[in-house]
């Protein structure tokens, strides 16, 4: 009889190999020649269980102590079976937060929407760029036909320009990672809304967005970008 898929590895894995119910039935039986040396003494939980250590047999009526026997029979009837849904059961899924970041509609539609907003400075710097390597061509070109007063002025603009240039690619740079930065914050928020959602519906105890490994069977990313692309973020 197998077990349901969502439970736990270690209780399949148990149900697979003995059963729901498994039925033990152990006998103990010892001899000894001489009880004086080699006493045999019931209970415990390696024989009865349910009693102390060496607390059944003959005993010394003065001492109290167990003396044990030459003679030693044990029988006990067990009745073995898992319990699911106990502590040990935890109902536990994991989420790949890259993916999400990565492949959920909510994430392509950031990155649309963060390419058309930065698109008009991206395509100015394209153009500061494009004068600045021609101006500089030109003047490797030119340079040994040029005064020394030309030479310079034209040195000089070049450095302005470059100047001009890395100062707003700085800009833009520090501009985009901090509205990206924005952007993808919003995204997990609408995820973990939609992560407890489904907690909460399939009664999970824990779900992990960071682990050094996931079985897939527990990977439950395809189900929280179903959830993000159904209701396209609204949580």
């Amino acid at each position: 009889m197998k077990a349901d898929e969502t439970a736990p590895k270690a209780y399949r894995n148990y149900i697979d190999q003995f059963g729901r119910v498994v039925n033990n039935v152990p006998l103990t039986i010892g001899w000894s020649r001489d009880s004086r040396d080699s006493a045999l003494v019931p209970s415990g939980i390696g024989s009865v269980r349910g009693y102390e250590p060496s607390s059944l047999g003959p005993k010394d009526a003065e001492s109290d102590d167990a003396i044990g026997g030459s003679k030693l029979l044990i029988g006990n009837i067990e009745l073995t079976f898992p319990l699911p849904k106990t502590g040990y059961d935890l109902h536990i899924a994991a989420v790949n937060s890259d993916r999400i970041l990565r492949e959920s509609t909510l994430a392509k539609a950031a990155q649309d929407k963060l390419k058309q907003e930065f698109l008009k400075r991206d395509q100015e710097l394209q153009a500061i760029a494009k004068d600045l390597k021609t101006k500089s061509n030109k003047l490797d070109k030119n340079a040994a036909t040029m005064s020394d007063l030309e030479r310079k002025k034209a040195q000089l603009e070049l450095t302005q320009l470059d100047a001009d240039f890395q100062r707003k690619q700085r800009e833009f740079s520090e501009d985009l990672n901090q509205r990206r930065n924005e952007e993808l914050a919003a995204v997990l928020e609408r995820a973990n809304k939609a992560i407890k959602q489904i907690a909460e519906a399939k009664n999970y105890d824990l779900i992990v967005q960071e682990a050094v490994y996931v079985n897939p069977r527990i990977d439950i990313t395809d189900e929280v970008l179903k959830a993000l692309a159904k209701s396209n973020g609204s949580f």
